[in-house]
């Protein structure tokens, strides 16, 4: 008898980063689906420049348009969040919540919190890096 296999879906989820990603994946054929085998893997792109976690709250985004059930999600998202006087803490919870909605309400099977990247001090100022190493030590927690 044939094994019958199931596509695991892949959803990338965040800012422009992941926006960033889904366009590479886009320009060039051999970089498609992330080079996972398409047999295997469907990879989804959701992401969109400025977007910040309470976005992602409003159960009409585009982000959350997707059908993952069993499925993988790596959530790249939190730096737009940051400001220069930040709950470290809130925007850790956020995160965190969201992860676990994608769990328990969308039926994802795993969700992958990717680390907040540091960005150019003059474009975002003195603070804004300072921010990212605690949160990212708070999520790792």
């Amino acid at each position: 008898m044939e094994e019958q296999h199931q596509i695991t879906k892949v959803v990338l989820m965040g800012h422009s980063f992941i926006r960033r990603l889904g366009e590479f994946m886009n320009e060039d054929e051999s970089n498609s689906n992330l080079r996972l085998y398409a047999n295997q893997f469907e990879v989804i792109v959701r992401a969109r420049g400025g977007l910040r976690v309470p976005d992602l709250a409003i159960a009409a985004s585009r982000e959350l348009d997707f059908d993952a059930n069993n499925g993988i999600v790596f959530l790249q998202i939190g730096g737009n969040d940051i400001k220069s006087r930040c709950n470290i803490h809130s925007i850790v919870s956020s995160i965190t919540s969201f992860a676990q909605y994608l769990i328990h309400v969308k039926n994802v099977r795993h969700v992958l919190i990717g680390q907040l990247l540091r960005r150019r001090p003059d474009k975002v100022g003195h603070l804004y890096n300072g921010h990212v190493i605690k949160i990212n030590i708070a999520l790792d927690a």
